[in-house]
């Protein structure tokens, strides 16, 4: 008998999730291409709601791990606030197609969020919190090293739109309607939206941004073991 748990459960409403969309899939549907009785599946998750926090919280996670890879990575600082900014998308176009499903729908649905278990949301409330630690954290570094002499006012205002912008290239990204194929390249195109919105800062020190470099950081994923090879080949077919 196969195990049946949360992983199995996330990984079976992503599957459907790819054919129907966020809303379009239900517990029902869960049960029977999953091969899940009801009564197993209701004691894993208490309904739909719980099912997408469980992938919100998937996504966030990654984007954590990104944050500790990058450490690992010879990017400038002004590239890691980039390459974290942009990973989602990222993930999205390129690898994990249902990866940013989670952040889109939750993002501005409350209603989900309403009918998730207490004990769910309070995970979730962590590792939201976590990721906002790691952008402030991230933004800070970056106008450090280029000695960034703007106000405290301008500083503020351009992290949150970089914030606003970073998320609308998510959006793009996850969204099927717009990408119906491939080539569309969004992932790069935010990296000169970021720029232009980074631009309006006085910058004392301009630090290098290489667009080669972000994209390859956020090609390396968490096998760190194949990331000297990957640095050293450039990029592949998949990327390009």
């Amino acid at each position: 008998m196969k195990k049946i748990d949360i992983e199995t459960v996330v990984k079976v409403a992503k599957e459907i999730i790819k054919k129907k969309g966020v809303m379009g899939f239900s517990m029902s549907d869960l049960s029977t291409e999953g091969g899940i009785s009801p009564g197993t599946l209701y004691r894993i998750v208490n309904n739909k709601s719980d099912i997408l926090v469980h992938i919100f919280i998937g996504c966030l996670s990654k984007r954590l791990e990104m944050a500790l890879i990058m450490k690992e990575l010879p990017l400038t600082a002004k590239e890691r606030f980039l390459v974290w900014n942009l990973y989602p998308s990222y993930l999205s176009e390129y690898r994990d197609k249902t990866y940013d499903y989670g952040v889109t729908i939750l993002g501005s649905n409350q209603s989900v969020l309403s009918h998730s278990s207490p004990e769910l949301i309070e995970k979730l409330n962590v590792i939201v919190s976590k990721n906002m630690a790691t952008d402030r954290g991230l933004y800070e570094d970056m106008l450090k090293a280029g000695d960034v002499s703007s106000s405290s006012e301008l500083t503020k205002s351009v992290f949150l739109q970089s914030i606003t912008a970073s998320r609308g290239v998510h959006v793009m990204s996850s969204n099927q309607l717009i990408l119906p194929g491939k080539g569309h390249q969004i992932t790069q195109s935010g990296i000169s939206l970021l720029m232009n919105t980074l631009s309006q800062l006085d910058w004392g020190k301009l630090e290098s941004v290489n667009e080669q470099r972000i994209m390859m950081a956020m090609r390396t994923g968490k096998d760190l073991s194949s990331t000297e090879a990957i640095w050293k080949g450039g990029l592949g077919a998949q990327d390009s």
